[in-house]
């Protein structure tokens, strides 16, 4: 497996949507990712990164650099927002890491944060975090949200794999709130 840059792949960026946009629908719809999306890979490069396999795209990760001093972004919306429109960004956080359906479950998204820590350190950035959304959530629309996140299963991990994962693996993450994550 390879991790490039999609700066360097012009042919990924092309297909990236249809073979790797599996999110939920109401995480497409979102003030901060219309507003942002298409700026994050000229003005952030190093952190918009691709999994190839056998020279397929099989994951991706999207972050950029955002200030951090005692506060953490209470969210998604809040990280992206910061990291845009303030600059001098002091830490990595992570805003989207997709893997394609067929494969899911075997550590590909440990992978990918493994590439986001890499390219933080290189670009001099002090940690790597993350506002995990409950990509699940909307197989369960009548539990309210506080409740979806206590949700544990053996082990003691999150039932939403993403948090699971990104719990175990980014150093901190910003607490989940209602709209915001």
């Amino acid at each position: 497996m390879e991790i490039v840059r999609y700066a360097d792949r012009d042919d990924l960026l092309e297909i990236r949507s249809e073979v790797l946009n599996t999110f939920p629908k109401f995480m497409n719809h979102n003030a901060m990712g219309w507003k942002y999306w298409g700026r994050l890979y000229e003005l952030f490069p190093d952190f918009q990164l691709a999994l190839l396999d056998d020279g397929d795209l099989i994951a991706e990760v999207h972050s950029l650099p955002v200030h951090v001093d005692a506060e953490l972004p209470q969210g998604w919306d809040e990280a992206f927002e910061r990291g845009m429109e303030l600059g001098d960004g002091n830490v990595l956080s992570l805003l989207a890491i997709s893997v394609r359906p067929d494969r899911r479950g075997g550590a590909v998204s440990v992978r990918l944060i493994e590439a986001a820590r890499q390219a933080a350190a290189a670009a001099g950035l002090a940690s790597v975090i993350a506002a995990v959304r409950p990509t699940l959530k909307e197989r369960y629309p009548l539990i309210p949200i506080e409740r979806y996140v206590e949700w544990r299963r053996e082990g003691g991990w999150d039932c939403a794999p993403g948090i699971a994962v990104r719990g175990r693996r980014v150093a901190r993450s910003c607490g989940s709130r209602p709209g915001r994550c």
